[in-house]
C-alpha cells in the first residue's frame, strides 16, 4: 500500500505530497523479530513485534504475509506509527517571473573521427540542433525525451562542462559564452549540476565532509570554521545528520548519497540546479523522499531546476513546464498539465503511451504501444522532421519542410509538427485570450 502512494503518477494529478515510508529497511544479518516490516508499518501491534505472518489468502493467487491486511477494521490496539500522509499543495506559477535562464539558438556538434594515429574529422553528431527556451525563476523546466535524444549535452553545456558549437546561454541576462577566467568560474557557480550516478560522482577516497567542502575551498568563500558551518547547514537542509561528515561515499545507502549529491550542488547557493535524472537508480519510496525533498528547498530557498528524466509521471509530478526532446531538437515545449493531457506532438503521445501505468487493466487496455521503429543516427539525421522515420503520420511534406513551432495554448504550449495532434491557436486567437 505505501509503495503505491509513493508513486508520483496520481499525485501529479493533485499537486499531492508523495508518501514517504519511514525509516530504513532493516540489517539482513540482525533482522527484527517477528514481521520485518513492523518497525516501518502504520498498522504495527505487539502481535507484529513478537510473531512472524505466513503467506495467506483467500485465493492462492493473491497471497499476503499480514496479520492486519489493508482495509481490516479490527485491530487489537490502536496503530502506533504516524506517518505524514499525502497533503495537497498548491503550484503557483507566476505569469510576470523573472527569467533566469534564457537559452536561444543552441547548438552542439561532436566530431567523429577516424584513424588510430592521424586522425581526421569524417562527421559530426548533431547532439544539440538549434535548440530554444528559458527557465523563469523559482520554476521548474522537465525535459525529457529517449536515451540519446541530447537531454543531458544540454544539462552539461549549462554548467560549463562542455561548450557550445553555437548558439547562446544567457544566465541573469548574461551571455555566459562570452565569459572567461575568473569571471566565468565566479558566474558558473551559480549554476549547479547533480548527478545521475550518485556514487560514480563522489570520491570514494574523500570523507563526505571533505567532498562538501571543496567546492567553498575552491572559490575562496569564508575561513575553515565559516566553512564546516556552511556544510553543517546543507546537511541538515537535506536531511543527513552532522556523523555523515566523517563517512564514505561506500557508507551511505543510495537515498543518502543521492541527498549528498544535492547537498553537494547547494553548498554554494546556486539559482539554477541542473538535475540529471536524480531519481532514476531508486526505489519507489527513496524516490518519493528525494523528489519532496527537491520540491521542499524550492519552496524554502527560492531554487530554479532543470529536471533531465525519462520518467513522464515524475517530470509531470516535480516540473511547471515539460519539453519535448527528440534526436537533438526540441519538438515540443509548454505546461506541465497541457503537454501531458493535450500533447500536440505525435513523439510525446507516443512517450505518454510508452510509459507503464501500475494498473494491470489499464495498462491492458491501451491500444497504441507508444514510438516504434528504431532510433535514427545522429551522425546522418533525417531531412525535414526528424520523427518523420517513425511517425504514423507523416507525410511527403515531412521529409522536404522542418515543421516550425507552432502554439496551441495562450500559455506557451508550442510544438513542431505539420499534422499535429491539436488544433493550433491563431496569432488573433491568442491576442483576444489575452485580452480578455
Amino acid at each position: 500500500e505505501a509503495l503505491f502512494h509513493a508513486l508520483p503518477d496520481k499525485a501529479a494529478e493533485t499537486r499531492e505530497r508523495l508518501l514517504s515510508i519511514p525509516g530504513l529497511p532493516p540489517d539482513l544479518t540482525n533482522p527484527p523479530p517477528g514481521c520485518r516490516f513492523a518497525p516501518r508499518c502504520r498498522y504495527v501491534t505487539d502481535r507484529c513485534r513478537a510473531e512472524e505472518p505466513l503467506l495467506r489468502g483467500e485465493t492462492p493467487d493473491h497471497q499476503f504475509a499480514c496479520f492486519y491486511p489493508v482495509g481490516m477494521t479490527e485491530r487489537d490496539e490502536q496503530p502506533v506509527l504516524t506517518v505524514t500522509e499525502a497533503r495537497p499543495e498548491s503550484v503557483v506559477i507566476a505569469p510576470a517571473a523573472e527569467t533566469l535562464l534564457e537559452v536561444s539558438n543552441l547548438v552542439k556538434d561532436f566530431p567523429v573521427t577516424r584513424g588510430a594515429v592521424l586522425q581526421r574529422r569524417v562527421g559530426s553528431v548533431s547532439a544539440v540542433a538549434d535548440v530554444s527556451f528559458d527557465i523563469p525563476r523559482g520554476q521548474t523546466l522537465g525535459l525529457v525525451g529517449e536515451s540519446g535524444c541530447g537531454k543531458t549535452t544540454i544539462g552539461r553545456l549549462l554548467v560549463g562542462l562542455d561548450k557550445p558549437t553555437a548558439g547562446h546561454i544567457r544566465f541573469q541576462g548574461k551571455d555566459m559564452s562570452k565569459t572567461t577566467g575568473r569571471a566565468y568560474r565566479r558566474e558558473r557557480r551559480k549554476i549547479q549540476f547533480m548527478f545521475q550516478d550518485s556514487y560514480s560522482s563522489l570520491d570514494p577516497r574523500m570523507r563526505a565532509g571533505t567532498i562538501l567542502r571543496e567546492p567553498l575551498v575552491v572559490q575562496g568563500i569564508g575561513n575553515r570554521a565559516e566553512q564546516r558551518q556552511k556544510v553543517l547547514d546543507i546537511l541538515d537542509h537535506v536531511g543527513l545528520p552532522a556523523s555523515a561528515l566523517d563517512r564514505y561515499p561506500h557508507e551511505f545507502s543510495g537515498g543518502q548519497r543521492q541527498r549528498l549529491g544535492f547537498a553537494r550542488a547547494l553548498i554554494l547557493s546556486p539559482d539554477l540546479i541542473v538535475a540529471d535524472e536524480p531519481v532514476s537508480a531508486l526505489d519507489v519510496s527513496i524516490q518519493a523522499q528525494v523528489l519532496n525533498l527537491m520540491r521542499d528547498l524550492q519552496r524554502e530557498l527560492g531554487l530554479t531546476y532543470m529536471f533531465i528524466s525519462h520518467d513522464l509521471a515524475v517530470v509531470r509530478y516535480l516540473s511547471t513546464r515539460i519539453g519535448v526532446m527528440y534526436l537533438g531538437k526540441l519538438v515540443e515545449i509548454g505546461p506541465a498539465d497541457e503537454v501531458y493531457l493535450t500533447p500536440a506532438h505525435p513523439y510525446t503521445r507516443g512517450l505518454i503511451d510508452s510509459a507503464p501505468v501500475a494498473d494491470p487493466l489499464a495498462e491492458q487496455a491501451k491500444e497504441e504501444r507508444g514510438v516504434r521503429g528504431e532510433l535514427p543516427s545522429a551522425i546522418h539525421p533525417p531531412s525535414g522532421c526528424r520523427f518523420r522515420t517513425r511517425c504514423p503520420l507523416a507525410q511527403e511534406i515531412c521529409a522536404e519542410v522542418e515543421p516550425p513551432m507552432n502554439s496551441f495554448s495562450v500559455n506557451g504550449h508550442a510544438a513542431a509538427c505539420h499534422f499535429p495532434l491539436q488544433p493550433v491557436v491563431t496569432a488573433e486567437a491568442s491576442t483576444s485570450a489575452t485580452a480578455q
